[in-house]
């Protein structure tokens, strides 16, 4: 399976749209940012992961973020198609026309929401591991009407989780699903109705501690089946928890896009 990727040429912390960004405000080694998506272009050449880069863009340093960019699913015959987000912060809505000449160059059917309506791609609509359904998060970037729209266009049941806790803005910085039965879980980032969806569905849940979901680590790349999971490794505890239940970690540090909100989940967008 394919993944796109964009470079960091014009990464940086220039506003604040999440709490992470207050420290990371003009605190950003560029250098060092280049170095950490290299060593991660690195793993996923040394994995044989099949991806495709986009440029980035000036004036939008978050545009790295690819995962917030859209959500690209499978038309009645197998045909590509994407749903491009309407970034629910102005800072980033400008992203949005780049993405969508990438998409339509590659052959991809292009759909959109009503303006009204806002959503963060894949950062906050993810596919169960079984890609039978979507999980959809809304509270702060995506409404709940978006996944019913999602719905309509993708063909696919949303299951609606409400996040409560803005230090988890997305649902992809408090959920990780791995397999049917397996998922990371910062369980405290939802309201209690959400919770119990989670716990009811998936019957090994692993809860993160408040410091272990602030680590960003839910926003891993899970490749499951190659029982595979890239994650920034600074949850040591979540690391050996997901050994013992026959996981390969890779680490691939991302020390300077957590000061931006984002990691190594956020830094690519699954293609379909």
């Amino acid at each position: 399976m394919q993944i796109l990727r964009c470079t960091p040429k014009f990464f940086d912390v220039t506003y604040v749209i999440n709490p992470y960004m207050e420290a990371g405000l003009g605190n950003i080694n560029k250098t060092k940012a280049q170095e950490e998506w290299d060593a991660m272009t690195k793993i996923y050449d040394e994995l044989g992961v099949d991806y495709k880069v986009i440029e980035g863009q000036e004036g939008f340093p978050d545009m790295v973020f690819t995962a917030n960019a859209a959500l690209t699913f499978k038309g009645p015959n197998g045909e590509k198609n994407v749903l491009i987000s309407n970034m629910a912060k102005e800072e980033r809505k400008g992203e949005s026309p780049h993405i969508e000449k990438w998409f339509r160059e590659q052959g991809y059917q292009v759909h959109k929401l009503p303006e009204h309506l806002s959503c963060s791609g894949t950062g906050d609509i993810l596919y169960n591991a079984d890609r039978s359904f979507l999980w959809g998060g809304h509270g702060f970037r995506t409404q709940p009407e978006t996944h019913r729209e999602v719905e309509r266009i993708t063909g696919l049941e949303v299951k609606s989780l409400r996040l409560v806790d803005p230090w988890f803005y997305d649902l992809d910085t408090c959920l990780a699903p791995i397999t049917k039965e397996i998922a990371l879980c910062n369980i405290m980032a939802f309201d209690e109705a959400s919770q119990e969806v989670i716990r009811a569905y998936f019957t090994d849940l692993i809860e993160l501690t408040e410091e272990e979901g602030r680590n960003f680590t839910c926003n891993s790349h899970i490749l499951a089946d190659r029982n595979l999971i890239i994650m920034n490794g600074r949850s040591p505890r979540v690391i050996q928890a997901l050994e013992a239940r026959g996981f390969q970690i890779r680490v691939s540090p991302t020390d300077e896009f957590l000061k931006a909100g984002g990691s190594v989940a956020c830094m690519k967008m699954t293609l379909i």
